[in-house]
């Protein structure tokens, strides 16, 4: 299956940033916030926005919304479960919110991404 993967970079040498970047992973759920992460690492807020952007390059809720958008591409390329469902089960109540947010990181609209799925397989 041909797309452009989000790999989390890990390289930066921030361990603790490490630990919030598989924290985040491990415990992708629709409500995951900056505060459970910061909570997780034992710092503040604050000092997680600052340290993990320079880290990641990507603020925590973008690093989130990365993780999001490659897992669902994950269950579209099983195929079995529909658009709607795969955005409400990442935690977007509002298809074509999940939609545009989709296209902007991935390129092409869910059902697109899909289609390109089913013609590689």
């Amino acid at each position: 299956a041909y797309y452009q993967r989000f790999y989390p970079d890990f390289s930066h040498g921030d361990t603790l940033m490490v630990k919030a970047q598989q924290f985040c992973s491990s415990h992708l759920c629709p409500s995951m916030s900056v505060s459970q992460i910061a909570s997780h690492c034992h710092i503040s807020e604050r000092t997680l926005l600052r340290r993990f952007k320079e880290a990641t390059g990507f603020t925590p809720k973008q690093y989130i919304i990365q993780l999001k958008i490659e897992k669902a591409k994950q269950f579209m390329a099983l195929g079995k479960i529909s658009i709607n469902e795969i955005g409400y089960n990442l935690g977007y109540s509002d298809t074509s919110n999940f939609i545009k947010i989709f296209k902007k990181i991935a390129g092409v609209t869910p059902a697109e991404f899909r289609a390109k799925q089913r013609i590689l397989n």
